[in-house]
């Protein structure tokens, strides 16, 4: 959405929750979609696409809020845990599901692909503790789990870190984007369970 809108295009994401990219830290969820907003991008939250009518202008999107809308192009990104879509003979796996563009995990989910079809072992692909990143802008990274997993799965207390800032080379170049970094620590071990990071540069 951020690449097509930064292209000029007018570009309307839906999405099901609150926030687009579940799985992520909430403050970072919600910084994204600031962001994304700010740049023009239409959000349509905790919305549906019911119906795709293709007609002689383009496409017809309609959503379980009634609303109807246009579109030259639609990219639906969806498909169940065990990598299959609506179309039971079609398959999704690697960069083209857009969860985890990683060389490993394409690896992983084929795997898991071919002992679900062809060797009749129903197999999720796991993706606990790969570090990502979302290359929307700003990007996002993540490594481990979120505050909010912390918070409901952790054997003891938690410790959260936060720090928003301007990066350095902002400073000499006068841009105002800002940088958000969060650790999730366990509070008996001091050991470090999750880390995000969304500004400038965060994918590195």
């Amino acid at each position: 959405a951020s690449i097509w809108r930064g292209m000029g295009a007018t570009v309307d994401l839906f999405f099901r929750r609150e926030l687009p990219l579940r799985g992520f830290d909430d403050e970072m969820r919600a910084a994204v979609a600031r962001n994304m907003e700010g740049r023009g991008i239409n959000m349509h939250a905790q919305t549906t696409l019911t119906e795709l009518v293709k007609t002689e202008d383009g496409i017809k999107v309609r959503t379980d809020h009634g609303e109807e809308i246009m579109a030259d192009v639609v990219l639906f990104a969806t498909g169940d845990d065990y990598s299959q879509t609506k179309v039971p003979s079609i398959w999704a796996i690697g960069d083209v599901t857009n969860r985890k563009n990683l060389t490993p995990v394409a690896l992983m989910e084929g795997t898991c692909f071919a002992k679900s079809v062809f060797g009749g072992q129903p197999t999720k692909p796991d993706y606990g503790h790969i570090p990502c990143a979302v290359f929307c802008i700003p990007p996002l990274s993540v490594v481990g789990v979120s505050e909010e997993i912390a918070i409901n799965e952790a054997n003891g207390d938690i410790l959260v870190f936060t720090s928003t800032f301007n990066p350095m080379k902002n400073t000499i170049s006068g841009r105002q984007e800002k940088t958000i970094m969060k650790l999730i620590v366990e509070a008996e071990t001091d050991k470090v369970i999750g880390a995000s990071m969304c500004g400038p540069d965060a994918a590195d």
